[in-house]
């Protein structure tokens, strides 16, 4: 049997690009692995993070699929580099999204 329980320290967070222009338009991926203890992809598993007014979220996938995977796209005008809190069922990931969008 598969454990279908999360595990922090297993789940991951990749952004890619590192950087985007901040002209609204370019857009930074966020791809987000949510792992349980064996390092299995644990599925339909709603992720979170927090918002900031300065950035504008596209939701491709919220909820986890067989892999565990989300996507989220993020563009801003305003220039800066943003931390996200992620968290799965209120329990927050110990890596953060890191965002930086330039001018």
């Amino acid at each position: 049997m598969v454990k279908t329980d999360i595990s922090v320290d297993n789940s991951y967070v990749f952004t890619n690009p590192l950087k985007a222009q901040s002209d609204g338009k370019d857009k930074i991926r966020i791809t987000i692995f949510i792992l349980n203890g064996q390092g299995l992809g644990v599925l339909g598993k709603n992720v979170t993070m927090n918002t900031n007014e300065n950035l504008k979220f596209d939701v491709i996938q919220q909820s986890t699929d067989s892999t565990g995977k989300v996507l989220f796209d993020v563009s801003s005008t305003v220039p800066g580099e943003y931390y996200l809190d992620v968290s799965i069922d209120q329990v927050k990931l110990p890596q953060k999204a890191r965002l930086t969008f330039y001018q």
